[in-house]
Parts: C-alpha cells; sequence; structure tokens
C-alpha cells in the first residue's frame, strides 16, 4: 500500500509534538540551571560543557548519515538555551 503525503505529514507532525515536549522539559531544566548559576555568580557560558555536549552528541551519532544536520538543530538548541538564561538573569 503506498503511502500518501499525509501520513508522512501525520508522522512527522507526532514527532514533532514529542521533540515539543522534549524540548519544554529541556528548558525548565535550563531554567533551574540558570537560577543555580545566578546565585552562585556563575556565568551562563562554559565552552568546556558545550565542547562535551557535543563530543557526545557527534558520538550518539555516529552511525547516522543525518548527522551533520542534527548537530546544526543540536547547536542550535545550545545556543537558544545560552539566550534564555542570559535574558532571564536578574
Amino acid at each position: 500500500m503506498k503511502k500518501e503525503i499525509e501520513d508522512f505529514r501525520s508522522q512527522i507532525n507526532k514527532v514533532d509534538e514529542a521533540l515539543f515536549q522534549e524540548l519544554i522539559m529541556r528548558f525548565d531544566i535550563v531554567q533551574e540551571i540558570n537560577q543555580y548559576k545566578e546565585v552562585r555568580d556563575i556565568p551562563v557560558e562554559s565552552k568546556m560543557r558545550e565542547s562535551i555536549l557535543l563530543e557526545r552528541a557527534n558520538q550518539l551519532l555516529e552511525d547516522t548519515e543525518f548527522k551533520e544536520y542534527i548537530i546544526n538543530v543540536y547547536i542550535e538548541i545550545i545556543k537558544q538555551s545560552k539566550k534564555y538564561q542570559k535574558n532571564n538573569r536578574g
């Protein structure tokens, strides 16, 4: 049976819903981290932490042809997380 474009779009919609929920959870944690850092006067950015995150992502995505694209999305998530933290300091 041949799939119609609507079937593919429905699948994408379901994945997007799950992805959005995971991102909300991630940003909830980012918010907590930001509060922790602010109280302790810790800078928002940590190049060492970013390096560790990207290294881990590269390892987890080692066997996929989509690695480059997913890494670029991940870099943007990190960028937006830092932006959120900077914009939400007292």
